[in-house]
């Protein structure tokens, strides 16, 4: 399905909110919104869903004070389900409707919690058919300060990355050996949003430019901030 005919139908869905030339935003529960998505029509699936981490114990830093993730993420998203196995049921059903509307060459690139990764690899893998690719990181090069000092200061974020092909084709990129290592890195500091989780360009860009083409159809089911979008 081509950009302009997909931008029609999703104007004229229940979901609607706002558009461009090249974007549709759509408000709605990711898990509904998504059936409205005609299938095989999406090059990419890039987003940053919630990593189910907020806590009393875990300490951030907003607007200069020290708060608990909890109190510093409040009511804005949801960040925590009453087990594991509810997150995890949760996730894979999200991503279950990502694999109906990826086109066979597409990809699938998550970002989660580390403590998460090697988990949905397999789950991913063995329930959903994707095929696991390859883990990405993202090295904070000014991290905060472990303001407790009883752990390693926490200067990696990683993604996981899938395809929907097993022995198809896949849209990679090569754009060189330097430029392929599987670690990106970049300084945190001044956001563009108020979303108090957001992805920096440094983290994003590089994933769109080596997993997608021009004129390709990205989406992302956790606008949350909007860095993909943008």
């Amino acid at each position: 399905m081509k950009w302009n005919e997909l931008k029609e139908k999703l104007i004229n869905s229940k979901d609607y909110y706002w558009h461009t030339d090249n974007g549709v935003l759509l408000k709605g529960d990711c898990l509904e919104v998504m059936k409205e998505i005609p299938k095989e029509c999406i090059d990419l699936v890039l987003t940053d869903p919630p990593y189910n981490i907020a806590d009393s114990a875990k300490l951030t830093k907003v607007g200069g004070e020290i708060k608990s993730t909890k109190d510093a993420w409040g009511s804005r998203f949801k960040d925590k389900w009453d087990s594991n196995e509810e997150y995890a049921t949760w996730i894979l059903d999200v991503l279950a409707e990502t694999h109906k509307i990826l086109n066979k060459s597409g990809s699938l690139i998550l970002f989660l919690d580390r403590k998460y990764g090697g988990y949905f690899a397999h789950k991913i893998e063995d329930d959903l058919k994707f095929k696991y690719r390859n883990k990405i990181y993202f090295e904070k090069l000014n991290p905060l300060p472990r303001f407790r000092k009883n752990n390693y200061r926490s200067c990696i974020e990683e993604a996981l990355w899938f395809s929907r092909s097993w022995n198809g084709e896949y849209c990679i990129n090569f754009i060189s050996q330097q430029d392929m290592k599987q670690v990106f890195k970049g300084n945190i500091g001044k956001k563009t949003s108020k979303h108090p989780t957001e992805k920096y360009a440094w983290m994003i860009e590089p994933l769109i430019n080596r997993h997608s083409n021009e004129n390709d159809i990205i989406i992302d089911p956790f606008m949350g901030s909007g860095t993909v979008a943008a």
